[in-house]
């Protein structure tokens, strides 16, 4: 089983009407970091040489009070889950404000957009070079599927 996916089953279980809007955001954010500190092919293309990237730092696309922004949790390899969602938390508040510095909005190396709280189902997102990948998050929701 990947990381991510064994980090994503061993999440708390909360029950909807109690989860923070930001839970599923954070959970893959978590994995993501765990997931990408053990790939080898986790880099970026600079001219014809592929730069293999040491450290992880994830961009997590929230809202501001003029636009969508995409702030750098650093390191986010070598932070605990708490930390990660501590962070998060921190960066969209200064988002809220409209306080965020330049340097908290550069450098990622992996992107998580989570339309998914707003109840979009999926969207394409957009990788912003020299970043590795983005990860668009749609709706969580209880669909019946056939068994068997």
């Amino acid at each position: 089983m990947c990381q991510t996916c064994d980090t994503v089953s061993r999440a708390p279980r909360v029950p909807a009407a109690e989860a923070r809007r930001q839970i599923v955001e954070e959970i893959l954010a978590e994995a993501e970091a765990t997931d990408a500190a053990e790939d080898e092919a986790f880099g970026e293309l600079r001219g014809d040489e592929l730069v293999y990237k040491r450290h992880y730092d994830l961009g997590i696309a929230v809202g501001s009070g003029k636009g969508l922004v995409v702030p750098v949790v650093r390191d986010a390899d070598a932070l605990s889950f708490a930390a990660v969602e501590k962070r998060i938390g921190e960066l969209g508040k200064r988002a809220a404000d409209n306080k965020l510095t330049l340097d908290e909005l550069q450098g990622a190396t992996f992107t998580i957009s989570n339309l998914g709280m707003f109840g979009v189902d999926a969207f394409t997102a957009i990788i912003v070079p020299p970043q590795a990948g983005i990860l668009a998050v749609g709706a969580i929701k209880d669909r019946v599927v056939a068994a068997g």
